[in-house]
């Protein structure tokens, strides 16, 4: 699973190439440019062979297969920056110059897409923790419900259900505000399950022995589509599975 960068981090890189590049020169270099960071999760279901096109107006384009993410990238012109996602196989567009103008400058953002129709859902999260001044050491958690054929669901960190991010229902950008805040986890770093279930208490999809990072950032998700059953390649890559980023 590749990790998202931390968003300190990115920004770290950013600054160090500017600080490099005038070491290699006599005059001083110039401030780096405001820019907003984005990262982008393709937890879309329906296809999960084929690398989708991701393509920024103006600003270049990747391709990322299901469940994997792009890491924090920064964007200094957004106020028409937008998003269009393909199929480059079928040349099926997903979504179609989705705006990007609510993103600000110095902040960072995670954009995640999935669904099974088309066009694909997108949901955009605010990724500044906002308990940035407690002293806890645990790790800071937030759980998305992008499950296809599932209605609110329960999270468990090994036996322990975590309220405050249980009866999650599925994700749309209207809750948006309550499901990009991170809580700080009751439990310490260390190797955990993680585990989501149905109100009722059904076993849904489960994670074994997650090491959770000593004051780390851990976005939980659940994706994939409750229908997809049997033991194929294909139905196994579609059904649904919790992971981390």
């Amino acid at each position: 699973m590749k990790k998202l960068f931390n968003l300190k981090s990115a920004v770290a890189v950013a600054l160090s190439a500017v600080l490099f590049t005038s070491c290699m020169k006599s005059e001083p270099a110039p401030p780096p440019e405001p820019a907003a960071f984005l990262a982008i999760v393709n937890a879309y279901s329906p296809i999960t062979t084929t690398p989708l096109q991701f393509t920024f107006s103006g600003a270049g384009s990747g391709n990322l297969r299901y469940g994997q993410a792009f890491a924090y990238s920064a964007f200094t012109n957004i106020k028409d920056l937008t998003l269009k996602v393909d199929n480059p196989t079928s040349n099926q567009n997903l979504l179609n110059n989705y705006s990007l103008s609510s993103l600000q400058l110095e902040k960072g953002y995670s954009g995640y897409l999935y669904g099974k129709g088309m066009p694909a859902k997108f949901l955009l999260l605010n990724d500044v923790l906002s308990d940035s001044t407690s002293t806890s050491n645990n790790p800071r958690m937030r759980f998305l419900n992008l499950g296809e054929g599932v209605e609110a669901v329960d999270l468990f960190i090994g036996t322990d259900k975590i309220a405050s991010l249980s009866n999650r229902a599925p994700e749309t950008q209207a809750n948006s505000t309550v499901s990009e805040k991170f809580i700080i986890s009751p439990k310490a770093a260390g190797p955990n399950d993680i585990i989501v279930r149905s109100l009722d208490g059904t076993l849904l999809a489960e994670l074994k022995a997650y090491n959770f990072a000593n004051n780390g950032r851990h976005t939980i998700v659940l994706r994939g589509d409750k229908a997809s059953v049997g033991e194929s390649d294909e139905a196994k890559a579609k059904a649904l599975v919790v992971a981390v980023y």
